[in-house]
């Protein structure tokens, strides 16, 4: 498998408009959505959210670069990842501060 050239990650808040929050479904019943929550697999209660609008806020992309790919190996991952992940938080935080 070659490596994906020109690879970008694109930063994204999805922002809550209009939503209501008025009553709960058994914790149960949402392990039908992601049987891999352990936190469903207990009783009691969780509140339902439903989102009747939302806005999707798309940040500026991090363009993946040679030298960043060469850091994702061995010792220098964690620094790499980091590096992304850091990027990514405040990126999202310009977008919800813009709100």
């Amino acid at each position: 498998m070659r490596p994906v050239r020109d690879l970008a990650i694109l930063p994204i808040a999805i922002v809550s408009e209009q939503e209501t929050n008025n009553w709960a479904v058994p914790l149960r019943m949402l392990h039908w959505f992601d049987p891999s929550e352990p936190l469903f697999d207990q009783s009691g209660w969780h509140p339902m959210v439903l989102y009747q609008q939302v806005t999707v806020a798309i940040g500026r992309p991090m363009w993946i670069t040679s030298s960043l790919r060469s850091r994702y190996q061995g010792r220098q991952a964690r620094s790499a990842v980091n590096e992304v992940n850091d990027y990514c938080h405040e990126q999202i935080e310009k977008l919800l501060l813009k709100r």
